[in-house]
């Protein structure tokens, strides 16, 4: 059921109707609060032209809420869904959140651009149940078939997080992390980071000019192969440079086992005022 809707100038007019066309909006137009219960669609608006299709304006609200959305009885249904199947599709945004501010005045500024959260709890009778969604789930797919015959490049990041400072005036002090990855529960066995890749390219890029660090603060650092393959250095200068007085080897049938399969010599060597010492504790073992 359409509702055709004219006002006249200089008249409001308060609607409480679901779909509705205004074809003289030369006075005030005002969709009104409203109740339903049933199957229908609460309120349906279609943009034909080039126009918005909404705009909201709440820069008043200071601590409160610009729009809410509650569906508090959602099962397989979508809260809230923005779909577009856009063939013509070049530079735009899907979808846009930013906070842009020019003079800045908070001194104490805790509060996250966007927030996404799960939190699950249990407490009834239910049998044996299992989460195996993702709170966050970012994909691409790309596909070229049919009449396709030319080449598809894919160069951009399907995720990428920058982090800029600018100093001009005053004192400017950074020490925040780009990346904070926390892992609560201490019984957990899954990885805090997984990383499967099926092409050619690095696992892991560590990419910038100067040292770059991987650091364990509290305890042991260890790289594993667990299945099989070896743990492979291939490096521009020096393979291993070690700032440390002691090296130790876990108990394996070898602890250390050095295999020269180049045509030069295996050279060993010490710098000044230094020696080299190979000895063994073990009195049945040959040097």
């Amino acid at each position: 059921h359409c509702t055709t809707i004219t006002i006249a100038a200089n008249a409001t007019l308060n609607s409480y109707k679901d779909i509705y066309t205004i074809v003289n909006a030369t006075g005030t137009f005002s969709q009104k609060d409203y109740v339903r219960n049933d199957a229908v669609t609460g309120l349906i608006v279609t943009q034909s032209g080039t126009g918005s299709i909404a705009s909201f304006t709440g820069d008043s609200i200071a601590t409160g809420i610009g729009i809410a959305l509650s569906v508090d009885g959602l099962t397989t249904g979508t809260g809230m869904g923005l779909v577009s199947t856009s063939n013509a599709y070049t530079s735009g945004s899907v979808l846009t959140v930013s906070l842009v501010q020019s003079a800045a005045t908070g001194t104490a500024v805790s509060g996250d651009i966007a927030n996404i959260s799960f939190a699950p709890t249990y407490s009834t009778a239910v049998l044996t149940p299992a989460i195996t969604g993702n709170v966050l789930d970012i994909s691409r797919s790309s596909v070229t078939n049919a009449l396709f015959s030319s080449t598809l490049t894919v160069l951009g990041s399907l995720v990428s997080i920058s982090d800029s400072s600018t100093q001009t005036t005053g004192t400017l002090i950074h020490t925040a992390n780009v990346l904070f990855i926390d892992q609560n529960y201490a019984s957990s066995t899954g990885n805090v980071l997984h990383v499967e890749n099926a092409g050619t390219g690095n696992s892991i890029e560590i990419a910038g000019v100067g040292t770059r660090s991987i650091n364990s603060t509290s305890g042991d650092l260890n790289i594993i192969t667990t299945t099989s393959g070896n743990l492979v250095f291939n490096s521009a200068g020096n393979v291993f440079d070690i700032n440390d007085p002691t090296i130790s080897f876990a108990t394996q049938a070898t602890d250390l086992d050095v295999i020269d399969n180049t045509a030069g010599a295996l050279t060993i060597s010490e710098g000044s005022n230094n020696y080299i010492n190979v000895g063994t504790l073990d009195a049945g073992a040959t040097m």
